[in-house]
């Protein structure tokens, strides 16, 4: 790589040959190669649809691969070193709650990541949604977070409500997608009290900042009433700052 001009985008797409298929060692020699020869330059790595098992990209684009935990490591570093990062895109990468540990510590140390997205990664679960929480509570940039599919029930959204209830009014999130998880009554609750309570402080906010919107559809498992008594009117005349976007119906419970 030495011998290479700068890098400045990058896409590996859909590498299905066996022998030239990427696994997360390959992931951890490309990542210290671009940071030692491309970060200055480097805009964009795009390495999904691949059969992977394990300093200033603005896009870091790895989802449907097999990172596991391994390969989560290699991109924590290279989050820590990309100082121009906006969105890491790790869905249907196999990451466990370890490697979201990871990724999250380095997501909570960057100033620039606006998007995180780690939708369809069923291993990761309640411990999964504790880790982005901590991450959160860190963070000064971050704007959308995807979990969608991810098996978070009310435990990982009550730990991500806690999280939410104490965001100042300066922060920028406005978008956080929970969708196909199994939030019940308790969860949805709580997520809905604590982004009442974080709005009521946005309000005062004179800069913009568009409504947040919480998507909890598909799969929820709420009661009728707590469903009706989020659905109607969608909060909207009450709480101006805030949407929750349901599904137009629920199974009886």
């Amino acid at each position: 790589m030495a011998a290479m001009p700068r890098i400045v985008e990058l896409n590996v797409f859909a590498c299905f040959n066996a022998k030239a298929a990427l696994c997360p060692a390959d992931v951890a020699l490309l990542v210290d190669g671009l940071m030692r020869h491309s970060a200055a330059t480097l805009t964009q790595l795009q390495l999904n649809e691949n059969s992977i098992s394990g300093k200033s990209a603005s896009r870091l684009l790895l989802d449907d691969n097999r990172l596991g935990d391994v390969g989560a490591i290699a991109v924590a570093r290279l989050v820590r070193g990309a100082a121009r990062l906006r969105a890491l895109v790790l869905d249907c990468a196999a990451i466990g709650a370890a490697g979201w540990r990871v990724v999250g510590e380095a997501v909570a140390q960057s100033s620039s990541l606006e998007m995180l997205s780690l939708s369809s990664s069923s291993v990761a679960g309640d411990a999964g949604a504790v880790a982005i929480a901590a991450a959160l509570s860190a963070s000064t940039s971050l704007q959308h977070i995807g979990l969608r599919r991810c098996e978070i029930d009310d435990a990982g959204a009550m730990a991500l409500a806690a999280v939410l209830r104490e965001q100042p009014s300066s922060s920028r999130l406005y978008l956080l997608d929970l969708s196909c998880n199994y939030i019940g009554d308790e969860g949805a609750a709580a997520l809905v009290a604590a982004l009442i309570h974080w709005s009521l402080s946005r309000s005062n906010n004179p800069r913009g900042i568009p409504p947040f919107r919480l998507k909890l559809l598909e799969n929820v498992r709420l009661t009728a009433a707590t469903y009706q008594r989020i659905h109607s009117g969608n909060l909207a005349a009450e709480q101006p700052w805030l949407r929750v976007e349901l599904p137009a119906r629920i199974r009886a419970r």
